[in-house]
């Protein structure tokens, strides 16, 4: 039996990512908390799951009440590693249409390009973006304005990446 499922979908997921990276331009994010990003936008429902700050935590319960659009084929941990090359490919086709660009630091660092994105995707990242407001706010703006790295970091807090042996 061939089952389908957005998470791992490359052309959804570069649908997500441009949606996050657009979001939170200008600064860019670094790619493994674009990862997690884009996890918790496919499965929101696990957010209440990661240890937030007091503050996000009952934004994230309330998202996490509301219907999932995906169910989770596995546990969690497992579905985001074997999310990693989808998502890869995902940045890789936006890099490769322009639509975005990549910096190479210490961490990897994706950006929104200069190039328009086309109306018709424009219209429908605004339609899903209207749809997930609550999300995408605390996604891209509080979510993303967490470090990554370290205990306490975003590693740690969603337990989704090991962050014992970051370079602080």
């Amino acid at each position: 039996m061939l089952t389908y499922h957005p998470a791992f979908d490359q052309h959804h997921a570069a649908f997500r990512l441009l949606r996050l990276i657009a979001a939170i331009a200008p600064h860019g994010v670094e790619m493994d908390k674009l990862r997690i990003l884009d996890f918790y936008l496919l499965f929101p429902h696990l957010l209440p799951e990661a240890r937030l700050p007091q503050v996000l935590k009952a934004r994230a319960r309330r998202l996490g009440e509301e219907a999932n659009q995906y169910s989770l084929p596995a546990m969690p941990e497992a579905v985001f590693k074997q999310m990693a090359p989808i998502q890869a490919q995902g940045v890789r086709l936006l890099l490769s249409v322009g639509l975005a660009s990549v910096e190479q630091t210490d961490d990897t660092r994706v950006r929104r390009s200069e190039m328009p994105i086309p109306p018709e995707i424009s219209e429908a990242i605004s339609k899903r973006n209207s749809e997930q407001v609550s999300l995408m706010a605390l996604l891209a703006k509080d979510v993303a304005s967490m470090p990554l790295r370290g205990k306490n970091g975003l590693k740690d807090r969603s337990g989704l990446m090991e962050f014992k042996y970051d370079a602080i």
